[in-house]
This record gives structure tokens, C-alpha cells and sequence, in this order.
């Protein structure tokens, strides 16, 4: 959850190489649980990851919006599309 939040941070930063690096550290990271579920856990650690989820849930979210907009920010903006003429009048459409 941590990594999910410093990643939203330096996407809020445009600090690529922070986002890259965490992005890299994140995807071992669910690579490892997968691979523990797939396996089944058991006992406490279950429940670690049920009481973590939530707010794992909420940071990924957080990290969507974040990753969304500065994806829509960086995009190039609309073809300009002028009502009037080059002398000033009302274009036909």
C-alpha cells in the first residue's frame, strides 16, 4: 500500500523515474502474492490481507484518478475548429 501511495505521488509530481521504479516494485510484489495465494495462506496472514485490502483498494483507486488525469493532461489538445473566417464573417457549417 505504501508503494501504491508513493506511486500516486510521484505521478502527481511528474517524477517519472519514481513512478517507473515503483511501478517495477509493485508488479514484483503482486507477482509474490499471487503466487502465495495460489498457494493458499493461512491463519494470521489471511487475515493481514483481508484487514489490508480496503485500504489497498482505496489507494489503487486514488492512484487511477491520478494516473487518468495526468494522462488527459498530457494529451494534445483538440483540433481548433475557428467560427469566423479569415475576414471576420460566420464560417457555413
Amino acid at each position: 500500500m505504501e508503494l501504491a501511495e508513493r506511486q500516486r505521488r510521484a505521478a502527481v509530481a511528474f517524477d517519472l523515474v519514481e513512478v517507473d521504479a515503483t511501478t517495477r516494485a509493485r508488479a514484483d510484489l503482486l507477482f509474490e502474492l499471487r503466487v502465495r495465494l495460489g498457494r493458499g495462506l493461512e491463519g494470521e496472514e489471511k487475515e493481514r490481507v483481508r484487514a489490508l485490502l480496503p485500504s489497498y483498494r482505496r489507494a489503487e483507486d486514488r492512484l487511477a484518478k491520478v494516473v487518468g488525469n495526468v494522462a488527459r493532461a498530457l494529451q494534445p489538445p483538440p483540433e481548433r475548429v475557428s467560427t469566423y473566417g479569415r475576414r471576420g464573417a460566420l464560417r457555413g457549417r
